[in-house]
């Protein structure tokens, strides 16, 4: 569903430049100098505000709160206007609002280069196969999805995934060959997750890559984001001397982690991390 649609507008401009954007509550004040007489009010099914859009000199401007609140001030401005109200369930909104930053990845930045060996596919399904077991109907996080082999599989198992990466050209990729879905997507920085997450039953971390010493508190931080918010996780680096990061992560979180080598494929997936509890 497109953000514009369910605000009855033929467009619409998010105030907040890039999804990563929406927690900070400074975008409130950004959208405080485009107060107009024309709002448009979106609510929840509890009246929890979603998001508000003025109608300016340059198009309908708009702003979303389902990852922030809303500043005393929005809220003294719309009481003072004859504002029209709409409501939508809030995770429709939400796959609006990805599908709107999605979009704009795919407008703005050209796509990486084609990383995806065709053969990994079935070695990848069944390694979430084995670990994971039947997720079909589950929603789980492709944590530093990449291009999106994860997110593939995923589907073509039955799950719903929601995938997230910092690297905006591995998305843009991901997302023009459709193994990422625009509604399923985010750009963000993998150490803030709980800024823009909830919880969820599973969660696969394919190739987390390159985990060293110089970058140790980066990974560490990562890591303790996907075992915070998911129930068990799937976790894969290519080196043994990696795993150790994820050892001691998931041992600080509380969990335990089981470690085993996976010979079927000689580049990637070389060393599998089960975390649980």
């Amino acid at each position: 569903m497109d953000a514009a649609h369910l605000l009855e507008l033929s467009s619409v401009r998010f105030i907040e430049p890039q999804y990563a954007d929406l927690p900070d509550p400074g975008m409130n004040d950004l959208l405080l100098h485009h107060v107009s007489d024309n709002t448009k009010i979106l609510i929840d099914n509890e009246d929890n505000l979603l998001a508000v859009a003025f109608e300016t000199d340059d198009g309908w401007v708009a702003g979303s709160f389902h990852l922030r609140n809303p500043s005393v001030e929005i809220i003294e401005e719309l009481e003072n206007t004859q504002a029209e109200m709409y409501e939508e369930d809030r995770t429709v909104w939400e796959a609006a609002v990805r599908s709107y930053y999605a979009h704009q990845i795919m407008g703005t930045v050209s796509p990486g280069m084609e990383e995806m060996n065709p053969d990994r596919v079935p070695l990848v399904r069944d390694l979430i196969v084995t670990h994971l077991g039947d997720i079909s109907g589950s929603e789980v996080l492709d944590c530093c999805c990449g291009s999106g082999i994860g997110s593939r599989v995923l589907r073509e198992l039955g799950a719903i995934p929601l995938a997230y990466d910092n690297d905006p050209e591995l998305l843009s990729r991901g997302l023009c060959t459709g193994r990422l879905l625009p509604s399923r997507v985010l750009w963000i920085d993998g150490t803030q997750i709980s800024r823009y997450l909830s919880h969820y039953p599973a969660a696969i971390g394919l190739m987390l890559g390159e985990l060293n010493t110089l970058n140790e508190h980066i990974w560490q931080a990562v890591v303790a984001g996907i075992l915070q918010h998911a129930d068990r996780s799937l976790l894969t680096v290519g080196l043994e001397k990696e795993t150790a990061f994820i050892i001691d992560a998931a041992g600080s979180a509380g969990k335990r982690c089981q470690i085993l080598e996976n010979t079927r494929d000689p580049i990637y997936d070389r060393w599998i991390c089960i975390i649980t509890g």
